[in-house]
């Protein structure tokens, strides 16, 4: 299974399938089942952001006392992560890169590996 998620949203599956015939071939056949039709274009991110804007939806949006009571859980986390020396290691990566080394750890069996394009 192929998951997109930028650019274009979208869902494969590749299925290796019999050839029509007498013969024992396969070949890989695709499910696709994209988020948009042919005919139309996605909205950049900020796009979408300013139209919902525009429209008043303010349930997309958090509110302060929201980000108050994010922070009230938050903060005694960072504050401990100060002052205690921690043994959670958690892998950085360059940006623009594909991610940190350990997330290949994932895939440890054979024949699994990450795809970079559908």
């Amino acid at each position: 299974m192929l998951l997109s998620i930028q650019p274009e949203k979208s869902m494969k599956i590749e299925i290796h399938a019999k050839q029509p015939g007498l013969g024992m071939e396969a070949r890989v056949t695709q499910m696709d089942a994209s988020f948009l039709k042919n005919d139309e274009q996605s909205l950049d991110a900020y796009e979408t952001l300013l139209l919902d804007v525009i429209e008043g939806d303010r349930s997309l949006f958090i509110r302060f006392d929201e980000v108050e009571m994010a922070w009230q859980i938050i903060e005694p986390i960072l504050k401990h992560w100060k002052e205690k020396t921690t043994t959670i290691a958690i892998p950085t990566y360059p940006a623009g890169s594909w991610g940190p080394k350990e997330a290949n750890q994932w895939f440890s069996n054979q024949n699994q590996n990450w795809r970079n394009t559908l």
